[in-house]
């Protein structure tokens, strides 16, 4: 589709290249160094563009990094065994609803985000534009998602609809943006 997609190494290059239209960052193992973060702040903050796909429990270093722009990213799960594909499973919920400001026109189908994580927003800065449906919950005990304990327990959990995916502007010389979605796995 005319997409030019590099790889690119900021451990090495120590900044991102001026022609760069979009990082992506899909599902990281591990954290990333100091470095990287600043190269990637100097990018954001000259106009440059980030999507960040981050799975549940993975790097919270990255979350915690994230909240400067708005993000406010848990270590949680969501659950939903009503709102789902015929078959599916109770971590595998759909995109019930998209911010109308953001995607004007709805698109279509109901994307599945399996094993995903809220992306809150906290101080103005940053919008959330995806949400889980209305029956949805978070799962906030690690050891209980990992043992796919996943009955609503009150108290301990908390109901939906939960924000899946947001979007943030950078303010700087030019202003970037970032999105932030709480999972890798639905490019596949």
């Amino acid at each position: 589709e005319n997409y030019k997609v590099r790889p690119l190494s900021l451990l090495t290059m120590r900044k991102v290249p001026t022609d760069a239209d979009l990082i992506v960052i899909s599902g990281p193992k591990g954290e990333l160094s100091s470095g990287e973060l600043e190269a990637l702040s100097n990018y954001l903050r000259d106009g440059g563009h980030a999507l960040f796909m981050l799975d549940p429990y993975s790097v919270p270093g990255l979350s915690a990094y994230l909240s400067q722009f708005g993000f406010a990213l848990e270590e949680s799960v969501i659950v939903d065994d009503q709102n789902q594909v015929a078959g599916g499973e109770p971590l595998m919920p759909m995109i019930a609803k998209f911010a109308t400001d953001v995607f004007p026109r709805q698109p279509r189908g109901e994307p599945m985000l399996p094993v995903v994580q809220p992306v809150r927003v906290q101080d103005g800065k940053a919008q959330a534009f995806a949400f889980s449906g209305d029956t949805s919950w978070i799962v906030k005990n690690k050891e209980r998602a990992e043992r796919n304990e996943l009955n609503f327990k009150a108290g301990e959990d908390e109901r939906g609809p939960f924000p899946v995916a947001s979007i943030a502007t950078v303010e700087g010389g030019k202003d970037g943006k970032v999105i932030v979605l709480g999972d890798s796995d639905f490019v596949n």
